[in-house]
C-alpha cells in the first residue's frame, strides 16, 4: 500500500473520533472549527509538514541547508551554518535567482557544491 492511502486511512480513522474540544477544563465541549475531509488533508495547508534536509561539508565544521527568504517573497536563500554559534551565512541569494522573464526566483530542487566550496549549482 502507499504511504498516501495508509497516511489518509489513518486519518480518516482519527475523523471518527468525537470532534472536540475541552477549554479551561470545563464540561462544556467546543466543536472544532473545520471538518476533516479527504480533500482538506489533501488540498489544504492545515497537515502541510515542515521539513529540510542539511548537507554537511567534508570537513564537518559547516552545514548548509535551504531557508525561507528573509528579502525575497516565495525565495528560498542557501545558508550555511556553523554548527557551534548557529551563525548562519547566505550564501546563494534567491534575489539574484529571478530571471527576467519571471516575477518570482527559480525554485530550488537540489543543489550542488564544487570541492573547493566557490560555486553551486542549483537543480
Amino acid at each position: 500500500m502507499s504511504p498516501h492511502f495508509l497516511l489518509t486511512l489513518g486519518l480518516i480513522a482519527l475523523a471518527q473520533v468525537p470532534n472536540t474540544v475541552r477549554a479551561d477544563n470545563k464540561e462544556e465541549d467546543k466543536p472544532l472549527s473545520k471538518e476533516l475531509t479527504i480533500e482538506r488533508i489533501h488540498n489544504s495547508k492545515d497537515f502541510k509538514t515542515e521539513s529540510y534536509s542539511v548537507r554537511w561539508l567534508e570537513n564537518g565544521s559547516t552545514s548548509l541547508r535551504t531557508v525561507d527568504s528573509k528579502e525575497t517573497k516565495d525565495g528560498k536563500d542557501i545558508v550555511s551554518v556553523n554548527p557551534e554559534t548557529g551563525d548562519e551565512t547566505v550564501i546563494v541569494v534567491s534575489q539574484d535567482q529571478i530571471t527576467p522573464k519571471s516575477s518570482k526566483p527559480l525554485a530550488i530542487n537540489g543543489y550542488t557544491i564544487s570541492e573547493d566550496h566557490s560555486k553551486v549549482l542549483k537543480l
